[in-house]
């Protein structure tokens, strides 16, 4: 925190106080599975500690909706398999300004109303996730010979298609790229093992991509 307000004076930005905002930093630190280690752990362990305060009406109305009090004391893997998912389902279902909407909320009666939308988001979500893993895993089924796994649909969720290829790269342990129709074209999210680098991969035919890009073990095509 010192050397973040040292950074600010720099620049001539007033310091600020990051235990007021340590909540939406454990649950962005936690939403994206950051590893806790170093100063995130400690940030994150903070934060936790202001997400149990629950001062935040957004956070407060969060906790509700996923089943538990306002004041409750929560764990990282609980905000992780609990108050996250609802936050990530806006932007993968709907528009993810909703979710920026509930944590920017001032009176606790706006910030039930959007948690419940992000509630039923998130159900959503879910529904969509099943379905699409199944049809994915119907396919994957007739190509377990080849190396990696491609598989396409044409209505699939773009937002949860990087889930479904996780999914998919736990079971058979290939690489794995999830396609679905955008217009005239596929996009798609891949998945990886370590034995085998996704984005090695896909430069090496890139010729025949729009676009692509990400790291080893996660990819976007």
């Amino acid at each position: 925190m010192a050397e973040l307000n040292s950074r600010l004076a720099e620049y001539g930005t007033p310091k600020m106080d990051m235990r007021k905002v340590l909540d939406l930093v454990a649950l962005g630190t936690l939403a994206d599975l950051v590893e806790l280690e170093g100063q995130n752990r400690i940030l994150v362990k903070n934060g936790l500690l202001v997400i149990a305060e629950a001062k935040r009406p957004g956070i407060s109305e969060l906790k509700v909706v996923s089943g538990f009090a306002p004041l409750a004391q929560l764990g990282a893997g609980q905000v992780v398999f609990s108050l996250a998912p609802r936050i990530n389902a806006a932007g993968r279902v709907a528009s993810a300004e909703t979710a920026l909407a509930l944590l920017r909320a001032r009176t606790s009666e706006e910030a039930a109303d959007l948690a419940r939308k992000l509630d039923a988001f998130n159900t959503q979500r879910r529904t969509e996730e099943e379905r699409i893993t199944e049809e994915a895993l119907a396919q994957a089924e007739n190509e377990l010979d080849a190396p990696a796994l491609i598989v396409t649909g044409e209505d699939w969720n773009q937002g949860v298609i990087g889930i479904v290829a996780s999914r998919l790269v736990e079971k058979y342990h290939k690489p794995t790229l999830v396609l679905c129709r955008d217009g005239s074209s596929l996009k798609g999210s891949g998945r990886s093992i370590s034995e085998f680098d996704l984005h090695g991969g896909l430069a090496a035919c890139a010729a025949t991509l729009e676009g692509y890009g990400g790291h080893r073990m996660a990819a976007g095509v």
